[in-house]
């Protein structure tokens, strides 16, 4: 694991650089911090993929195999038609190299880092997912970046969720 900080745009030396890259990336800004990650990994075993993105829905396609899915909310393409009406869809090209292929990882962020959570001393915080990054490493030339991000809003903060939300699981119904 080596990130380079040094140029124009942070590298990473292999896919689970994605993880360290988010974890600071996230601490910038207005955003919630991750505090868990999940590598998004196919069925058939590749983890290199292309993306498309529209609103807080990630298309993503095998480059091995091309099986398509989804990274969102419920981690189901149901809200991908009506997004991509209302946004036109904006594929991954790297900013350094123009490549198309990347590393993929998710960065989650649970609710300690929320104002209305953090100042209810005494109330146990929700277990639960509030935000999620699309993280990624371009396989060409190793440069880091968020591809996309979203709010998720329920939980429990767990692998099963983890996995719904990368199109792994299929979301169970009746937790939106």
């Amino acid at each position: 694991m080596a990130i380079d900080d040094s140029g124009e745009w942070w590298t990473g030396s292999e896919a689970s650089d994605i993880g360290p890259y988010l974890a600071e990336y996230t601490l910038c800004g207005d955003g919630y911090p991750a505090t868990a990650y999940w590598p998004v990994v196919c069925t058939c075993g590749s983890a290199q993929f292309r993306l498309l993105r529209a609103r807080s829905i990630t298309q993503r396609t095998c480059a091995g195999c091309g099986q398509v899915r989804y990274i969102s909310r419920s981690g189901d393409g149901v809200g991908w038609e009506e997004a991509t009406w209302e946004e036109k869809p904006e594929p991954y090209t790297c900013v350094g190299c123009g490549g198309d292929t990347v590393n993929v990882c998710l960065g989650l962020a649970d609710y300690a880092c929320h104002p209305g959570c953090a100042n209810r001393p005494g109330s146990p915080l929700p277990d639960a997912v509030l935000w999620f990054y699309v993280g990624y490493r371009c396989v060409k030339c190793g440069i880091l970046g968020c591809f996309n991000d979203g709010k998720v809003g329920r939980g429990p903060m767990a692998e099963s969720t983890f996995r719904e939300i990368a199109g792994e699981l299929p979301h169970k119904s009746g937790q939106a």
